[in-house]
């Protein structure tokens, strides 16, 4: 096959010579189609390097964000994960770079661009309900333009019910993909490089723009995953949920790390 292929997967990037520093941030690049699934295997690579503290960590997380989602709010949670995440891409970064990984690096995100960190946070819950708004007005403006009693008569057999939740089910993820876009790289770009909030914004949703076929392998071989993880009593997601944090950092450098061009 052509070393030109789209479809042929590179090499990991897990191993790399030189600092991190010394690996510039440029605008996102499209890469192969392959490369979706070596985020994955670059992920768990980075996992295996220090499985115990990956798995405490991950725990120690998602313990602290439903805590804080039951004391607190769902929106204080949803300011602090980005936070938590800008830990644990310092975590990748010591690890990929041959370092170690500890529990304080999960904090590390409080004093590191923490700041940063939670306005990420607030913009993600401000864009989630705009989402929210958009989708409402555009059910009542089809529920006046129909009428009660045509919209009644829609839903008035199971499969039209499921019909017409299919469409609204629709319409939000048509509305939600490009917040997920816009948000995916985040942490890492603020965490990691310092990039402007707004900035890290429009990098992450060109970075995934230009990567739709490796995100839809991605996504496909992590939903095979994730049945997989979930059958023993979900116990697989103590491996599976550190991987999977751990491929935003992969697939962040793999786009945005232009670390060929090394000085």
């Amino acid at each position: 096959m052509s070393d030109t292929d789209p479809f042929t997967p590179p090499k990991t990037n897990v191993v790399e010579t030189g600092s991190f520093e010394e690996w510039p941030l440029g605008e996102p690049r499209g890469v192969p189609v392959g490369n979706g699934w070596n985020w994955i295997a670059d992920g768990f690579v980075l996992f295996t390097r220090s499985p115990l503290f990956w798995i405490v960590n991950f725990v120690i997380f998602m313990v602290l964000i439903i805590l804080v989602s039951l004391i607190g709010t769902s929106l204080a949670a949803q300011i602090l994960q980005p936070i938590f995440e800008g830990g644990f891409m310092r975590s990748c970064r010591e690890l990929d770079s041959d370092g170690e990984m500890s529990v304080s690096d999960l904090f590390a995100g409080f004093s590191e661009n923490g700041g940063k960190l939670a306005l990420v946070g607030l913009l993600h819950i401000v864009a989630s309900i705009v989402v929210l708004i958009v989708v409402v007005i555009i059910l009542m403006i089809g529920y006046f333009s129909i009428g009660e009693e045509n919209v009644s008569a829609l839903f008035a057999s199971p499969e039209q019910q499921i019909l017409m939740i299919s469409l609204i089910a629709l319409i939000v993820t048509s509305l939600l993909i490009p917040i997920v876009m816009a948000f995916w790289f985040t942490s890492p770009l603020v965490m990691l490089h310092d990039v402007d909030v707004f900035e890290s914004i429009r990098m992450s949703f060109f970075g995934c723009l230009r990567n739709v076929l490796p995100f839809l392998i991605y996504g496909l071989v992590f939903m095979v995953l994730a049945v997989i993880a979930s059958i023993p009593f979900f116990l697989g997601w103590f491996v599976l949920g550190p991987v999977f944090i751990a491929t935003m950092y992969t697939a962040y450098k793999d786009i945005f790390v232009h670390y060929d061009q090394a000085v």
